[in-house]
């Protein structure tokens, strides 16, 4: 299944405040009349899930850069209306507002809403976790505050619309360590259109082959088709785990885990983390369906 939709532009707000020293996500259940909790049409065993997805970002983030000042973490509205039932419009996530603070451009308020209908088929069959898991991960700013560009002039410069080259030195050094020493980027996914392109990391099969064979004259992804780049690194404990499987590429696999490139591209974006001593596996396995880079407008699911 694709999930795509365009990238909306956000908004900013600019304040002097005092210095940060913690990092909280903090879940506002918005009223919709839906049932649920606080009537949100978010049911009590979805509440749960979106408080592991919280914790889980917690244990990694663990406040912002020194420059940072007055910000201890984002309060993201998080509903479950009836939209169009399953399999249709799938929702929509991510920042809905953000600030230029210490050099970098960070959200303070995001928004996640799914259609009831899918948040519990989702559920029902084991993929709602990291669903949940990686449209935080672009709630937070993975894939949306990468381009100092689309953030008008503001903040981190970390990535190029169209380059498929991420460059930012936190996680390319992890990138470097892990993977591939000699390289001087790491790969962003550049098929799938807006959405998925430019928000991803790359993953070498070719999911979208389809889609652009209709759409354009050749692949704009050459790379997409060659053998799954791995964690190289023997003293890694995520040793031999494929980069395909990265929570942050635009393809939720059955084996998917947070790496420390994720968590390097949270420093670049001015957060400081905890990085990954240990394997960190999911919690729940899931068969493969397709993310997109979410922001206020629609997920719209299509057929592969």
């Amino acid at each position: 299944m694709h999930v795509s939709k365009p990238f909306l532009a956000l908004f900013f707000s600019f304040a002097a405040l005092p210095a940060s020293a913690q990092f909280d996500i903090t879940i506002n259940y918005v009223d919709i009349g839906a049932g649920g909790i606080n009537n949100s049409g978010i049911t009590a065993t979805q509440q749960i899930i979106f408080n592991d997805a919280v914790n889980t970002w917690e244990s990694y983030i663990t406040g912002y850069q020194p420059s940072v000042t007055g910000l201890t973490g984002i309060t993201i509205d998080a509903s479950g209306p009836a939209i169009d039932g399953a399999f249709n419009v799938l929702g929509s996530a991510g920042p809905t507002g953000g600030t230029f603070n210490g050099g970098y451009v960070l959200t303070t308020t995001g928004k996640m809403e799914f259609d009831s209908a899918d948040l519990s088929r989702l559920e029902n069959d084991g993929e709602l976790d990291e669903v949940i898991l990686h449209e935080m991960g672009h709630v937070l700013g993975i894939g949306t505050w990468w381009n100092a560009f689309e953030n008008n002039g503001f903040g981190q410069d970390l990535y190029t619309n169209g380059t498929g080259q991420y460059t930012g030195a936190n996680a390319l050094a992890q990138y470097q360590t892990n993977v591939d020493p000699t390289a001087t980027f790491i790969p962003v996914e550049l098929d799938g259109g807006g959405g998925t392109a430019n928000g991803h990391w790359n993953e070498s099969l070719d999911n979208f082959r389809t889609e652009n064979v209709a759409g354009n004259v050749g692949d704009p992804d050459p790379g997409d088709g060659a053998p799954a780049l791995t964690i190289t690194n023997v003293n890694s404990p995520q040793f031999g785990n494929s980069l395909d499987d990265e929570l942050m590429t635009g393809v939720l696999s059955p084996n998917t885990y947070i790496s420390n490139i994720t968590l390097g591209s949270f420093e670049d974006l001015g957060y400081t983390v905890q990085y990954i001593e240990d394997v960190d596996p999911v919690p729940e396995p899931s068969s493969s369906a397709l993310l997109a880079v979410v922001s206020m407008g629609l997920l719209l699911r299509r057929k592969r």
